[in-house]
């Protein structure tokens, strides 16, 4: 099976790609160790109703607001990296411009926060609801794309149905927060936080995965060509 990357020969260098690659294995990371680590300082914080967004009016709320703020500025490179080493079709352009969506969006919650606990939302927050629930459809639709692209490709090939079943799982999670959104689940009584964390993390689960691969499938074919060079230096 060939697993060798094509971003050499998009233009980008193997030592730049190795290190673009790492941008999507820290992003998830990132996001999720920060949410987890803050909740115990929250004073009577429930995980199971409320969102990581709610967390930013804590004590130490600026580094929700900035973990938002630098997963989207890593995203935008994973998605960049994944582009450039997937083949071409359109499938691929459709779905690099979804992900940058979703990257954007997550400034997008970092810039705009939501409103206190038990207090009216505001403009701002009905924006940050809003781009929540934008990300959280955008990105079933991404996978479904790759899947078939994946399915064609056989560097690929491997990951087609882990990416379809995330799509699926993710979609039918998006369709509960659409519904809930909407009103037709009573706000109320329902789950946010269960449902926003188990969201997020068949979703970040899927880039760490794609982003490993992406940067072992790097530093392998900068070993070959370290290789090569030294072969050659000793002729």
């Amino acid at each position: 099976m060939d697993e060798r990357l094509t971003v050499k020969s998009a233009g980008l260098g193997l030592r730049t790609a190795c290190l673009a690659t790492i941008a999507g294995v820290i992003a998830p990371v990132l996001l999720l160790l920060t949410a987890f680590l803050l909740e115990p300082f929250q004073p009577r914080f429930d995980p199971i109703r409320r969102t990581i967004s709610t967390l930013v009016w804590g004590t130490y709320g600026w580094l929700v607001t900035l973990s938002f703020i630098l997963f989207g500025l890593l995203f935008v490179v994973f998605t960049l990296t994944l582009y450039l080493a997937m083949d071409r079709g359109k499938a691929r352009t459709v779905a690099f411009v979804c992900l940058l969506l979703i990257g954007v969006g997550f400034l997008v919650l970092g810039i705009l926060p939501t409103q206190p606990p038990g207090t009216p939302a505001t403009t701002t927050a009905v924006i940050h609801r809003v781009a929540s629930l934008v990300m959280s459809f955008i990105f079933p639709v991404v996978c479904c794309l790759l899947a078939a692209s994946f399915r064609a490709s056989m560097a690929w090939r491997r990951f087609a149905t882990y990416t379809l079943v995330t799509g699926v799982l993710t979609a039918v999670l998006s369709i509960i927060a659409i519904l809930v959104f909407t009103r037709v689940i009573p706000p109320e009584r329902f789950w946010h936080g269960l449902h926003e964390r188990t969201l997020l993390i068949i979703g970040l689960a899927w880039v760490e995965t794609i982003a490993i691969h992406l940067l072992r499938s790097c530093l392998r074919d900068r070993r070959k060509l370290q290789g090569k060079c030294e072969l050659l230096s000793a002729v």
